[in-house]
């Protein structure tokens, strides 16, 4: 997020995207791998922290709910994404 937050001081729109991005998919991976769940090699594994709950018994609510807002946050971002490499392939930036 440290580099999201520099790069938008200096206006480097795109850059925020991609390294919001990226820390949102390396904190969901992270939190997977924490507990123990397998995920396949792509980019949006959201759905698999719903598995969490069901595996582990007596995580805390607060726990809980911190992993309900990521696989929000995960989720949500996504298209959004998805919207911003179409803008960049038709903007010719090939960067994303």
């Amino acid at each position: 997020m440290r580099e999201a937050r520099d790069k938008s001081k200096v206006s480097d729109w795109p850059g925020v995207v991609k390294a919001s991005q990226l820390c949102i998919e390396l904190s969901v991976k992270g939190t997977l791998k924490l507990f123990d769940v397998d995920f396949p090699p792509e980019h949006n594994v959201s759905e698999r922290l719903a598995s969490i709950p069901k595996k582990m018994e007596g995580i805390p609510d607060y726990i809980l709910e911190a992993l309900a807002r990521s696989r929000i946050a995960s989720t949500v971002w996504e298209p959004f994404v998805a919207v911003y490499r179409v803008h960049c392939a038709s903007a010719g930036n090939t960067s994303s």
